[in-house]
């Protein structure tokens, strides 16, 4: 999946909708140029083990799904953002795995 580049506010991001079963794995070279918030991935608002109330800095991080993190067809991915303080330029890559066809 492409990376994103937000401007952190307190709220939910769309990511994607699933078109076919979609494994979540992990949130690749997350962090923020300056400032803090916490970040939380969900699928159709159940939140993913492992990337819920992760803390962002200017530090990069990986950190990798370990459960509740299959996307089954028609299934909405968010990204909840909280806890914004003087935080810019949130980025990340969302490794996720499709099915072969």
């Amino acid at each position: 999946f492409p990376s994103h580049d937000i401007a952190p506010a307190n709220g939910t991001v769309y990511l994607f909708t699933a078109t076919a079963t979609t494994t979540i794995n992990q949130l690749r070279k997350l962090q923020t140029s300056s400032g803090t918030c916490t970040v939380t991935i969900q699928i159709n608002g159940v939140n993913v083990t492992g990337l819920t109330n992760l803390s962002v800095t200017s530090t990069p991080q990986n950190p990798t799904a370990t459960g509740a993190n299959v996307a089954s067809t028609g299934q909405d991915v968010t990204l909840i953002i909280a806890s914004v303080s003087s935080a810019t330029k949130l980025q990340f890559t969302l490794d996720a795995t499709l099915p072969l066809t």
